[in-house]
């Protein structure tokens, strides 16, 4: 993608109906091979839901929860994956069998450290560096997130 809407910094605020970047991704998840997967996952940047922030109010990107999130719920989608904020965050909505948001970056830069929100989508948080570890047995599904010193401090399994 060329332009503001493929730049990470700007979030999914251009990915809206009627983009090429939406109507790609509507491709993408009509597509065969999205159908016969086992798991689905998602990536971008800057999350839907955060807790967390370090430097001034951030809950999340208000452009994908109105239009990201519709369509996360509707194909599927088992984890989304993103960064931007400096911790972990884990949740699962609807629960019990919603997709999952990580927030995974922690990965070595300075961490935030501040709470200004309680989205009932997100349900840790964590100020910690780490790194996520994803492992698939079939149709078995083992997420782990651990911090630098090797131990475990978040996991969820999904089985289909």
């Amino acid at each position: 993608m060329t332009g503001d809407t493929a730049d990470s910094e700007n979030g999914c605020a251009g990915v809206v109906p009627g983009t090429e970047q939406y109507e790609w991704l509507l491709k993408e998840l009509e597509s065969p091979e999205y159908k016969t997967a086992d798991f689905h996952f998602m990536f971008m940047h800057k999350p839907p839901y955060s807790n967390c922030w370090a430097g001034g109010y951030y809950d999340g990107e208000a452009s994908a929860r109105v239009h990201l999130v519709p369509l996360i719920e509707k194909y599927g989608i088992d984890i989304v994956f993103s960064g931007h904020t400096h911790d972990y965050e884990r949740g699962q909505w609807p629960r019990p069998d919603g997709p999952y948001y990580i927030i995974t970056g922690g990965g070595g830069g300075g961490l935030d450290d501040t709470q200004y929100k309680e989205w009932p989508q997100m349900q840790t948080h964590k100020f910690v560096h780490h790194f996520s570890l994803v492992s698939i047995n079939g149709k078995s599904l083992n997420f782990s997130a651990i911090d630098q010193g090797g131990d475990k401090i978040d996991s969820f399994e999904i089985v289909k």
